[in-house]
């Protein structure tokens, strides 16, 4: 998709840097991971134009936005599990950069 291109990047930045992270901190007992959040139904969501979010909600494959309770579940797991480490969890609705 045009101009997607730095955001591609800054996503793989982020990947690399978790599983970097990971792999350098889990003798020490210390996991690493990151949530890619989509579209929520949340924070600065109620400026966006009606126009614009009903364009990015038909992107989405569930057709939604997500839920602040869908975030804490996911932080929850992360936060509970102590051994999923170096992963990036895509919380976006099926919705990829791609």
């Amino acid at each position: 998709m045009m101009g997607t291109g730095l955001y591609g990047a800054g996503k793989a930045f982020v990947d690399h840097l978790v599983q970097t992270a990971a792999l350098e901190n889990a003798r020490h007992g210390i996991t690493v991971n990151s949530i890619r959040m989509g579209y929520f139904d949340a924070g600065l969501t109620h400026r966006v134009p009606e126009r614009v979010l009903s364009d990015a909600m038909y992107r989405i494959p569930l057709q939604r936005l997500g839920r602040m309770e869908e975030l804490a579940s996911a932080v929850r797991f992360l936060y509970e599990n102590e051994y999923v480490t170096g992963t990036s969890l895509d919380l976006t609705g099926g919705l990829s950069c791609a």
